[in-house]
């Protein structure tokens, strides 16, 4: 009886233990749940508060719409055009390789468009849409209606898409847009690029890439369990880019692109007054469309390695002797430096030697040009007559000059992809070839050919300060303006070169000098351009070029039909004109292109002719709306 009280007693205690244990549990974790919910709706609250919403809210990037760019005659160059567009969301999609192998049955989608689509994937969250096919056509996107029920993971939206209705004439300048690489995320906002697909790549659309994107926007929308949109919350709108305005004349630009007919070469024509762009070509070139949603590797593979080389802007990376261009700058230092006067001659018998030499430095005409000074050296361009002129300067008073007319250095245009050209010179030969300078580098130097090279832009360039006598140098450009979407003007602010300051030191009556032997060339029987003196409408000072591709052995002649095509000589040309009051300076390269119709000579003159015109009948046009307004 003893026995079991006390065992009665003990299982007493033990349930009232366990009991009080149980309850402290549940006091606790009652207060666990008390304090927690605290947490949650007093202290996180605008968390979670914001988590909800979200949960319902969805944000969606607005793309600005890129700004257009105009010539300088508010022709389009570069507008937005709309199109469909085939967007997969990732997240929706159990397999986003199924899904894409299954719309390829549908709609032709190419193996680069393929491999973009699954690298843009990458750096992109799997809830927003990724497109993997622009610009479609009405009737793939027909079909794509009709088996829609197949695809809830895919959206066919509506995008604007870059046009450029020019093609060829303007692609060097204009450049194109593309897809986002991963090397242009490295460099952008990505923030304010989130919707955006393409960028600028070359060109102009690089270079103003900035000004041409605008700002992103966004709208702040509600949707249902579905994923649908129910209303909008809130929205702010995008910016969209500024409109840019270029001095390029489009015809201009255009016709002198039809004048290279089938050669490869380029022209480049500048305003010697502003150093406004008027034409920018390189031919071949290639169909900036192709670019924009993405060229296929067979296009691109097509040229990327044809010999022609379409994809290299020749106007500003071409990198060239200029020959006997140069030659009025050399006689223009002679004269500034006192080395010689302007009665100064020598008699001309085929060639120069120095003494207790052998080796002849020979002219273009076999048998020389007999009694020459400064004016018909140049109209005749007699190499002879340089040669002496050059040993006599030395090296680097030639250097001093071309360096003064922005030779060897870039000119800074608005454009990135601008190549530098070269003027040697003693220091360099040094330091580089571990070389003293020869006297004879200096003869072949002074006729633009050894070492020196530049680029087509340069050579205009520097056509153009001739043409002002040293007294603007404006550096070169192609934007005029810009102008937002609020119709806010922001004007292109003119600035001078400082690399060509030194030619204000150099007298009038030199440049004058100089100026009239170049206007020989043309007007003078023995001008090595006479044959355009008769079809030229307006006064032009000019300069012919040969520029040679290879050595030619002392007693060897250059043999132009037995010379491969692509080791013939190129064919060079300068000029400006009206000579009094300068309104276009142009410099033509065609590679191997001498003794090949039509001449440099020939386009050149068309080309000034065509703008002078043009030009004259748009004053004559003012002036009678400005009669008839009064």
């Amino acid at each position: 009886m003893r026995k079991s009280l006390d065992e009665y007693k003990k299982s007493k205690v033990v349930f009232s233990k366990r009991a009080t244990a149980a309850f402290i549990f549940v006091i606790l974790t009652f207060l666990i749940i008390i304090l927690r919910l605290i947490f949650l709706q007093i202290i996180q609250h605008e968390r979670y508060k914001n988590l909800s919403k979200n949960n319902r809210v969805n944000i969606i990037p607005l793309v600005p719409t890129r700004g257009q760019i105009y010539d300088r005659s508010g022709m389009l160059v570069a507008t937005n055009l709309p199109a469909y567009q085939i967007d997969i969301t990732p997240e929706k999609t159990k397999n986003v390789k199924d899904t894409v192998d299954k719309l390829k049955q549908l709609i032709e989608i190419t193996q680069t468009e393929e491999e973009t689509f699954y690298k843009t994937i990458k750096y992109n969250q799997k809830f927003k849409p990724i497109p993997i096919r622009f610009n479609l056509n009405e009737e793939e996107v027909a079909k794509f209606a009709v088996n829609r029920h197949l695809f809830p993971e895919i959206d066919i939206k509506t995008n604007f898409i870059r046009y450029y209705p020019f093609k060829e004439p303007l692609a060097h300048t204009i450049g194109y847009v593309g897809r986002i690489s991963d090397t242009d995320i490295e460099s952008i906002d990505v923030n304010n690029y989130r919707a955006t697909h393409f960028i600028g790549k070359i060109g102009v659309e690089r270079f103003y890439e900035s000004t041409l994107h605008g700002k992103i926007g966004f709208q702040e929308v509600e949707i249902n369990a579905k994923g649908r949109i129910v209303r909008t919350l809130f929205e702010e709108p995008p910016i969209p880019g500024n409109d840019i305005y270029l001095s390029i004349d489009t015809e201009l630009q255009s016709y002198a692109y039809e004048l290279l007919e089938n050669k490869r070469g380029s022209i480049v024509a500048i305003e010697p007054e502003t150093g406004e762009i008027l034409a920018l070509v390189s031919k071949p070139a290639y169909n900036p469309n192709l670019f924009t949603t993405g060229i296929s590797r067979a296009n691109f593979d097509l040229l990327n390695h044809s010999k022609d080389q379409p994809l290299l802007n020749r106007a500003i990376r071409g990198i060239y002797p200029p020959a006997s261009i140069i030659k009025p700058f050399i006689a223009l230092q002679a004269l500034h430096k006192n080395i010689v006067d302007s009665e100064y001659s020598i008699y001309d018998k085929g060639y120069f030697q120095f003494k207790n030499h052998t080796h002849k430095y020979r002219d273009w005409k076999p048998y020389g040009h007999g009694w020459i000074n400064i004016d018909s050296a140049i109209y005749e361009s007699c190499d002879t007559f340089f040669y002496q002129l050059s040993n006599n300067l030395g090296i680097d008073n030639i250097q001093e000059i071309l360096e003064n007319f922005a030779f060897g250095s870039k000119t800074n245009i608005d454009l990135y992809e601008e190549s530098t050209g070269f003027v040697p010179s003693r220091e360099w030969k040094k330091n580089v070839k571990n070389q003293s300078w020869f006297p004879g580098e200096t003869l072949i130097t002074s006729i633009g050919q050894g070492y020196l090279t530049s680029t087509p832009l340069q050579l205009a360039y520097a056509t153009a300060l001739l043409a002002n006598k040293g007294s603007n140098s404006p550096k070169p450009h192609l934007i005029v303006k810009q102008k937002s979407y609020e119709d806010k003007e922001k004007v292109y602010q003119q600035t001078n070169n400082p690399n060509t300051i030194k030619l204000n030191e150099i007298k009038k009556e030199h440049w004058d000098k100089i100026i009239e032997s170049m206007q020989k060339t043309v007007s003078h029987p023995k001008g090595t351009a006479h044959a355009i003196n008769s079809k030229k409408k307006y006064p032009i000072a000019a300069k012919t070029g040969t520029a040679q591709l290879f050595t030619i052995k002392q007693n060897e002649k250059y043999d132009h039909n037995n010379t491969k095509e692509k080791l013939r000589d190129h064919k060079l040309f300068n000029a400006f004109a009206p000579t009094n009051n300068p309104k276009i300076a142009i410099a033509i390269i065609i590679e191997n292109g001498a003794r090949t119709l039509p001449s440099s000579a020939i386009i050149a003159n068309k080309l000034i002719t065509f703008y002078l015109d043009k030009l004259n009948r748009n004053i004559k046009e003012n002036a009678s709306h400005k009669i008839a307004k009064n």
